[in-house]
């Protein structure tokens, strides 16, 4: 091989690392739980295994979570056991399915096969979801 195909070659192998590396930095950057409360709608709430309906608590709920972001993981849904969650969340943003699940494991997940995304101060989320709760 000669020398102008090798330098071809080697600069093509650089360019394939920095645009994966690049790829790499926009996936685990933090994104927000939900991306916008008008285009977001809440399904369901489970508190401590109750079923909270009241809609005026699905809003505040909306209000909470627009706060706080997430982490991509490498880690899938089945991984984690939601026995023990405190709180579940089902709803949709964009019309993309989201279950958030805080407990003893904080993490959002699109669908049962696929990979979590962890929540950046899931304690403090959990609390501050309690506060609104526990008054229904």
């Amino acid at each position: 091989m000669n020398t102008r195909l090798k330098k071809v070659v080697f600069l093509g192998f650089v360019i394939i690392i920095i645009i994966s590396c690049i790829s790499l930095c926009i996936y685990f950057q933090p994104k927000p739980l939900i991306k916008d409360i008008h285009s977001c709608a809440i399904s369901r709430i489970a508190y401590k295994g109750t079923e909270i309906t009241d809609e005026a608590a699905h809003k505040n709920v909306l209000q909470v979570l627009i706060r706080y972001k997430s982490r991509a993981s490498f880690e899938q849904m089945h991984s984690y056991p939601i026995e023990n969650a405190v709180v579940e969340i089902d709803g949709t943003d964009n019309s993309k399915p989201f279950h958030i699940v805080l407990g003893k494991n904080n993490f959002k997940y699109e669908h049962a096969g696929g990979f979590i995304r962890k929540i950046i101060y899931g304690d403090r989320l959990l609390e501050d979801l309690e506060k609104i709760l526990v008054k229904l």
